[in-house]
């Protein structure tokens, strides 16, 4: 609660965006009364800060997206409350400003460096990878190397695994090959006779197993896949498998592991190795 309440209102604040708009306002006000190049500068950099940020419009926050996409306009914020400190203490000298200004700046830096710290939560397992090391949540290097293992067995088996819909890398990973040019499936990817093509790369590759991923897409407008987006491409997978174990803790809500998949196998065949939880 802390840390959101710092950054909420004191190192990237919700409004953000307003503030931009009115550095932007004022600098075309102030070169409408001049001709001084400083204000149309100011003007071109507020609306260069702005354009990237119209994809999170006031809502600036220091995670959740990149984060590169929120400096311009983090910096036309450091430079409008540097501007409000002088106008609020005229009766200082100068020196004394410019003091009260890097004194609240280096409080700024304090803050921003507070709310990076990681939790003890946050601390990270490695998955070491044929494509080298990778850092992870323990939780979850801990389903990936189950996912890659099985992966890896069923390549030597000569059995195909197909993952949607998404974590591509797991195919990289095992030395393994999408059963379509579609290797992700994201909300809004495919349209409907797209879908139609998806599928019958499935009927064409025949993949032994489909690993059906349970991250939350709610970034894309779409939570969850065969319930929000891409349903006939779940329905098919419904019909032509049958779900025989889980990787992780999958649910469709918000205590399933974003590393969590179900497992499906094909109607029909029997394989004496899975290695998934049932």
């Amino acid at each position: 609660m802390t840390t959101t309440v710092l950054t909420a209102l004191l190192v990237f604040p919700i409004g953000m965006f307003i503030i931009g708009s009115g550095f932007v306002g004022y600098a075309i006000y102030k070169l409408n009364q001049s001709t001084g190049r400083r204000y149309l500068a100011e003007a071109a950099f507020g609306i260069f800060a702005l354009l990237p940020a119209v994809r999170v419009f006031a809502a600036i926050n220091p995670s959740g997206y990149s984060v590169c996409c929120a400096i311009p306009l983090f910096l036309v914020f450091v430079i409008v409350i540097s501007r409000c400190i002088k106008a609020a203490t005229p009766a200082l000298s100068t020196d004394q400003q410019r003091r009260l200004v890097n004194y609240l700046l280096a409080a700024e830096v304090v803050l921003i460096a507070l709310i990076c710290i990681p939790l003890p939560t946050q601390r990270t397992a490695t998955l070491e990878t044929s494509w080298g090391a990778v850092h992870l949540k323990p939780e979850e290097a801990a389903v990936a190397q189950q996912v890659l293992d099985f992966m890896t067995e069923q390549k030597r088996q000569r059995r195909q695994v197909a993952v949607v819909p998404e974590a591509p890398m797991f195919y990289a990973f095992a030395g393994t090959e999408a059963p379509s040019r579609w290797f992700t499936l994201l909300p809004g990817l495919l349209s409907p006779a797209q879908e139609d093509i998806y599928i019958a790369d499935l009927n064409a590759s025949g993949p032994d197993y489909i690993l059906v991923t349970g991250r939350r897409t709610h970034e894309y407008g779409a939570d969850y896949f065969g319930i929000d987006y891409n349903k006939k491409v779940y329905q098919w997978i419904e019909s032509n498998y049958r779900v025989v174990g889980k990787f992780g803790r999958f649910s469709r809500d918000e205590n399933s592991s974003p590393m969590a998949a179900l497992l499906y196998e094909k109607i029909g065949t029997v394989h004496a190795d899975r290695s998934a939880d049932k």
